[in-house]
């Protein structure tokens, strides 16, 4: 449905706050905003998380089409 979490090309930004402001505040376009249902701690474990996926061969790159 989404982008993929696991390269490093991300239209809001790949930096450690800029991974945290859309886990909580969200993104248009189908990504909600979690600041109401997770605290600040979660959210960082998320992030932490989210950058644990990535490599630098992604197995299955996501379409372009």
């Amino acid at each position: 449905m989404g982008p993929s979490l696991r390269d490093t090309d991300w239209l809001y930004g790949s930096q450690d706050a800029q991974i945290f402001s859309s886990i909580a505040e969200g993104r248009a376009h189908g990504m909600p905003a979690w600041q109401t249902r997770l605290t600040p701690d979660q959210v960082w474990k998320l992030v932490t998380y989210i950058k644990a996926l990535r490599t630098r061969n992604e197995p299955q790159a996501p379409s372009t089409e």
